[in-house]
């Protein structure tokens, strides 16, 4: 499970409230389903831009990086 950026969920808060709290407690599962959907596994640290995280990953099968 991933951890997410204390400043992405800082400013989600202030921003939406109880909706982007919500949204935050749920992301680490959105994400992790995600990686399961496309066959990839986290290869880095994770960083954030306003309104979403940016997740480093390596594709399992192929290797190659993606994001």
């Amino acid at each position: 499970m991933i951890g997410i950026p204390e400043a992405l969920v800082r400013g989600t808060i202030e921003r939406e409230g109880d909706r982007g709290a919500a949204w935050i407690a749920e992301l680490p599962a959105i994400v992790d389903e995600l990686l399961d959907r496309w066959d990839c596994v986290p290869d880095g640290g994770v960083t954030h831009g306003g309104v979403g995280v940016i997740v480093p990953v390596r594709q399992r099968r192929a290797g190659g990086p993606a994001a």
